[in-house]
């Protein structure tokens, strides 16, 4: 674990598969998003996201679930 990062969160997105370089950049640029991966099954691809608490692992979620209508849909269960 990444010393000060307590609070991790995974968040599944619809995948545009266009998109993917895009995807990859964008996400790439959020300092809390620590790893990206393709996945099959319902939807395509799964982050990882740490922060140093609770509170900041849900702003990055949130901004993270912000729809990029051109890249990726978050995944509502």
């Amino acid at each position: 674990m990444t010393a000060g990062l307590k609070s991790s969160a995974f968040v599944t997105l619809e995948l545009q598969q266009a998109a993917w370089r895009e995807l990859r950049e964008k996400l790439g640029a959020i300092p809390e998003v620590h790893r990206i991966a393709l996945v099959g099954g319902d939807f395509g691809v799964i982050l990882l996201v740490r922060a140093v608490d609770n509170i900041n692992c849900a702003g990055s979620s949130s901004t993270i679930c912000s729809p990029c209508p051109d890249c990726w849909t978050p995944r509502r269960s």
